[in-house]
């Protein structure tokens, strides 16, 4: 079964997530100072807005931005999720990963008309992240169906008709990138305007995978793994962490086999940054990466 709460430190977590596409559930005394940090900045920038009033989702979209910028450069958090890490058997030399990254899911977001980005099916390799990417993910309160992440296991190594051959990272970057923000007058806007690639076919939802995760819980899983945010009907915001990395050692590796379906075209791990010495992820590591596990149209 894809489902596992077994112990942290395991061997081998690589091999068991990545390639045997289990999604680890875990607990760790490390999230709730994480949680307190998190909790102490959005006390200073609450979002408990109507994101329906053009006003209000203004505010909203706004102090969304202050909020991710600020959890994005703490040193604490990020050094206390690279430790749950390390807890469930990475060693932090060899990996290398993003900034950590707050998602606000609004209740009733899926009726907002530019939730599409929120919506679709996708894996991460359809925006460039390598396939040997794991995410972890935490959310600051507990998640279950109505309001949590959505998994769908049979498609793990199992192409899907996807409109990933649009995505270029050079462009999504130069349009803002991931969680991009801006403003136009007195207008606000969130996302890049670009293509969000999703999968083409809603799938079947009584095959979905949908952990109930609680609070001090977090998931580990492959992000090659065809996922999405569930329908918010809690009537409450529902706040989470990620944190998306991946090892030297399996991108240089570069394993094409972990990439079964995406055309999207560059590298997103250039943007990570080494656990321990905090030096980009090598160009040259990266490139052979693309090159090795590409799926490009010809």
């Amino acid at each position: 079964m894809i489902y596992s709460k077994e112990s942290a430190n395991a061997n081998s977590p690589d091999i068991r997530i990545l390639y045997s596409g289990q999604i680890h559930q875990f607990s760790s005394g490390l999230i709730e100072p994480i949680a307190r940090q998190c909790h102490s900045i959005l006390q200073r920038h609450p979002l408990d807005l109507n994101i329906f009033d053009p006003r209000e989702n203004s505010l909203y979209l706004e102090r969304l931005s202050l909020i991710r910028n600020e959890i994005s450069h703490s040193k604490t958090i990020r050094y206390l999720s690279l430790k749950i890490l390390k807890e469930n058997g990475w060693s932090l030399e060899d990996v290398y990963s993003d900034l950590v990254r707050f998602r606000c899911i609004p209740p009733n977001f899926q009726e907002h008309p530019r939730a599409r980005g929120l919506l679709c099916w996708h894996r991460d390799t359809f925006y460039a992240n390598p396939a040997c990417q794991i995410n972890l993910w935490v959310p600051l309160s507990s998640c279950d169906r109505s309001n949590g992440i959505v998994f769908f296991p049979e498609f793990l190594d199992s192409a899907v008709e996807n409109d990933s051959s649009s995505f270029s990272l050079d462009h999504w970057n130069q349009s803002g990138g991931f969680q991009a923000f801006r403003k136009e007058g007195d207008q606000v806007i969130a996302g890049t305007g670009s293509v969000y690639p999703s999968a083409a076919n809603a799938p079947r939802m009584e095959k979905a995978y949908i952990p109930e995760v609680r609070r001090g819980e977090g998931l580990l899983f492959a992000s090659r793994h065809l996922h999405g945010t569930m329908p918010n009907t809690s009537g409450l915001n529902r706040y989470s962490l990620e944190l998306r990395f991946c090892t030297l050692t399996e991108l240089k590796k570069a394993d094409p086999s972990l990439n079964v379906d995406s055309q999207s075209r560059g590298c997103f791990a250039t943007e990570f940054r080494n656990a321990v010495t905090q030096e980009l992820c090598p160009k040259d590591v990266c490139n052979f990466y693309e090159s090795q596990t590409s799926r490009k149209k010809t």
